[in-house]
């Protein structure tokens, strides 16, 4: 009896990577996207305040862990190396510290404009911080992230 429903998983049984962390993982470059298109059209993400309070360059460190995420989703194949099975097997950890860190590093980058009295960025900081903090609180939660992260199909070389 297979522990999730059957569209859960690929031909061999190993479980497939789900549409919510596919989500995740592509919310989680969003710094990258909003810093090259701050280098591209600077005047355009200077005038919408969402993209402004990110569009800082040390955003692009806090995304770097869900790029390699990324990169072994794109290796979970049975023959790939060890450094990928270990960034997949650890993938739960980078997903959680990459939106952790960001939450940190926009807090401290931005503490005067959010706390002005003058402006009205609170609830503009808040739109920002509450997908951050419920992702990182599925991530934490769910089972099934938990069961795709320590699920990787097994080596075809013997040890």
């Amino acid at each position: 009896m297979l522990k999730y429903d059957a569209h859960h998983y690929d031909d061999y049984l190993n479980l497939k990577i789900s549409s919510l962390l596919w989500f995740c993982l592509l919310y989680g470059i969003r710094h990258i996207v909003i810093f090259s298109v701050s280098l591209a059209i600077p005047d355009y993400v200077s005038s919408v305040d969402w993209l402004n309070l990110q569009s800082n360059y040390f955003y692009v460190f806090t995304d770097m862990p869900v790029v390699f995420v990324l990169l072994a989703t794109g290796y979970r194949l049975p023959e790939t190396t060890s450094f990928m099975r270990w960034i997949w097997a650890s993938g739960k950890s980078l997903l959680i510290t990459s939106y952790i860190l960001g939450v940190c590093i926009f807090l401290l980058l931005n503490y005067p404009a959010i706390y002005n009295d003058y402006a009205n960025s609170l609830s503009l900081a808040a739109t920002i911080l509450v997908p951050d903090i419920v992702i990182v609180m599925m991530i934490i939660k769910s089972e099934l992230m938990k069961d795709v992260f320590s699920e990787f199909p097994p080596s075809p070389i013997k040890k």
